[in-house]
């Protein structure tokens, strides 16, 4: 089982370290750079969102600060990057933040998990602040075993999906667990979905009066694990379910709705290409049929994250040991609207950096991930803009 990410409390520290501090021009004038964030313990980048001003809001987790061994981290940057405030959130336990959404009143919706708060071994964690990250409220939710929060969408009807895992509920040793909570973290339903073996959530989302459910399985498909999307009504029932992957097993990491209604889903295979695993991509319709599936990378390990589309080309972005060093850098592909791979970069140093997160800022790209080459501590947030 993946048990990533928990971590917790309200703190706030002025200044953050910075190093790989690079600043350079793209080719659109907009500044591009590389900059890292942390103590000098580990922390984790998992997601970054844009606010309306141009900022970036970061979140992940930290063991540099805080009251836990490990804590939910939320930081905002201004547009160049430059640290404008960071905050922890958690208990003495463990901590950790995989996602967030900014909601109507400009604060933000942040998931993940906790080991403090809850009723058993991992809990959803969920935490409401404002516009300065301040906590406003948060809401735990599970049963007595491990149940992690992963993805986070809102909902046309002013309120927000969290889709995860669960050990606590379900037919299997883990399941998808699917809950639909109001503006102020109050449960209107909860679904569990799959088999006898395991099944995990990673993202969803809305498109046409439906909600798209992406995760993997164990119990259905062709390998010993596949990617997992369900379509579903608005009270959570199963409309239909597809998989999608080879012989060995696929990885799913996020789904991605394109501008013309259809579906990328990303994550990693070693059903094709090499055995280790290749960065995987799959597109679909909206009824679930597949449009293409391709890998990307070389002859060593190679991992997607997470994947968006911009002007009819995609952007596929994780983690490659075939380019750079081959010590795993953060990787990323241009891809065109069949799939092809137009270019790649990778970004980092000596030791293991990754991509996490990939948004649309401007005319250029942000990467969101972790490095262990540049930084103060064993890993830092490294955050990279780059043209597109």
């Amino acid at each position: 089982m993946r048990f990533t990410h928990l971590l917790a409390v309200l703190a706030f520290f002025p200044l953050l370290s910075c190093r790989k501090d690079s600043v350079v021009l793209t080719g659109s004038g907009q500044l591009g750079f590389e900059k890292t964030y942390g103590g000098s313990g580990d922390e984790l980048g998992k997601a970054t969102i844009e606010t309306p001003e141009g900022n970036y809001v970061v979140t992940g987790s930290t063991t540099s600060w805080g009251n836990g061994l490990t804590d939910g981290y939320l930081l905002m940057t201004d547009h160049n990057g430059e640290l404008i405030w960071q905050k922890t959130f958690g208990g003495s336990g463990a901590e950790g933040f995989n996602n967030l959404v900014r909601t109507p009143d400009g604060g933000f919706l942040v998931l993940g998990a906790s080991t403090s708060f809850g009723s058993g071994l991992n809990d959803f964690y969920l935490v409401k602040t404002d516009a300065s990250g301040n906590q406003q409220w948060s809401q735990a939710y599970g049963g007595s075993d491990h149940d992690i929060g992963i993805g986070i969408c809102a909902t046309s009807d002013g309120n927000y999906l969290l889709a995860g895992m669960t050990a606590s509920y379900g037919s299997g040793p883990d399941d998808i667990w699917l809950l639909k909570v109001d503006p102020n973290g109050t449960v209107l339903w909860n679904k569990t979905y799959g088999g006898s073996s395991g099944e995990w959530g990673y993202g969803v989302t809305e498109m046409s009066g439906a909600y798209y459910l992406f995760g993997h399985t164990e119990s259905y498909g062709s390998g010993d694990r596949d990617f997992y999307l369900l379509k579903l009504n608005t009270s959570g029932d199963t409309l239909w379910t597809r998989t999608y992957g080879g012989s060995g097993y696929e990885q799913s990491s996020t789904i991605y709705k394109t501008a013309s209604g259809e579906l990328l889903l990303c994550g990693h295979s070693a059903s094709f290409g090499h055995p280790e695993h290749n960065l995987f991509a799959v597109k679909v319709n909206a009824s679930g049929t597949l449009l293409w599936q391709l890998n990307y990378g070389g002859t060593y390990h190679d991992g997607g994250e997470c994947g968006i589309e911009i002007a009819g080309n995609f952007y596929l972005a994780g983690r490659s040991d075939s380019f750079g060093n081959h010590s795993e850098n953060m990787y990323l592909v241009k891809a065109d609207i069949s799939g092809n791979n137009t270019s790649e970069l990778n970004f980092g140093g000596q030791a293991p950096d990754a991509a996490y997160s990939i948004i649309e800022t401007n005319t250029s790209l942000l990467l969101t991930g972790n490095t262990s080459s540049y930084g103060k501590g064993n890993n830092d947030i490294y955050l990279v803009r780059t043209p597109r």
